[in-house]
């Protein structure tokens, strides 16, 4: 189990660069979807989630656990009793409970993420209902997210054939309260396949090469949406006038990793530039430079990739 907590941390800690990053919202593209206050994976009314998948919930608010554990521990029991979260099979259309429980450990990986970990795999086919705490005024309520499962384990990392391209380079809307040195870098992420809920699939966006750069910095972090996806970053002033080079990875529900073939290299100074609000202006194309990224970037899947091989040999849950 401390593999998989461990390479849920690599994977769902957010870096410095990126927090910075994230905190900008609409600024920089980085949302929630349906739901304000938090997000799941998989999200709710997802089919086809793979019956290996771990289950996670992102709260926006960093503090939201906090206060949540606090008042768990002081309420009156729930279904859930003291659990942040819990999951549930729903057998009603088998002629069965409208419940069944389903045994899991419940684990925090960061300020903002909880994970549910299954016993075993889940039920193929069937339809799953997960508990979720959410902070009140005095005492925590409880809300639910469905989805379904498929009819397998997640075989085969998301299918990634290209990298980021139509790159733009523009200034921060004023309403966003970003610096005015930094600019704002857009590019679009290429579709992608997956077997399992693509729904639940993550592209991320790291900064692999720029004047100064240690190590690879995660830039922007995107749920995929079935579709060429948008995703943008602030970029320093000091890294606007020298060659920096971006590379695209896709994380699925189970933790398998797609990387881009190469990464995208250019000058952001020398990138097509639009205007602070407006949709960008003509596209450019990048030059491709050599495929770098540091290993250790692909060490955050190997604690799920350890823990699917472990439960092969479970039965359903």
């Amino acid at each position: 189990m401390r593999w998989v907590l461990a390479a849920l941390s690599l994977w769902l800690l957010a870096v410095p660069a990126f927090e910075a990053s994230a905190q900008l919202g609409e600024c920089t593209g980085t949302r929630f979807d349906g739901d304000p206050d938090l997000e799941s994976f998989p999200g709710d009314g997802a089919e086809g989630v793979a019956i290996d998948a771990p289950i996670r919930v992102r709260h926006r608010d960093p503090d939201a656990l906090d206060r949540l554990e606090e008042q768990l521990a002081s309420a009156v029991s729930s279904g859930c009793g003291a659990e942040l979260l819990c999951l549930f099979r729903d057998d009603s259309e088998r002629d069965g409970d409208d419940r069944v429980a389903i045994a899991a450990e419940v684990q925090r990986v960061d300020a903002r993420t909880v994970v549910l970990l299954p016993d075993g795999p889940l039920r193929p086919d069937s339809r799953h209902v997960l508990s979720v705490a959410r902070s009140g005024f005095e005492r925590p309520s409880f809300g639910e997210i469905v989805f379904e499962t498929g009819s397998d384990r997640d075989r085969e990392p998301p299918g990634l054939d290209g990298n980021v391209s139509d790159i733009a380079v523009g200034p921060f809307p004023e309403q966003c309260g970003v610096a005015e040195h930094m600019r704002r870098i857009e590019v679009v992420a290429p579709a992608i396949e997956d077997d399992g809920d693509e729904g639940s699939v993550e592209l991320l966006l790291y900064l692999v090469e720029a004047p100064g750069l240690e190590a690879p910095e995660l830039r922007a972090r995107e749920r995929y949406r079935g579709h060429a996806l948008p995703m943008a970053f602030a970029l320093e002033a000091e890294r606007l006038e020298q060659r920096i080079c971006l590379s695209l990875m896709a994380v699925d529900g189970v933790g398998k990793v797609a990387e881009a073939p190469e990464p995208v290299c250019f000058e952001p100074s020398q990138a097509v530039r639009f205007q602070a609000g407006c949709g960008l202006a003509a596209r450019t194309s990048a030059d491709r430079g050599p495929a770098h990224l540091v290993p250790w970037l692909l060490m955050l899947t190997l604690g799920l990739i350890r823990r699917r091989r472990a439960v092969a040999t479970g039965g359903e849950r």
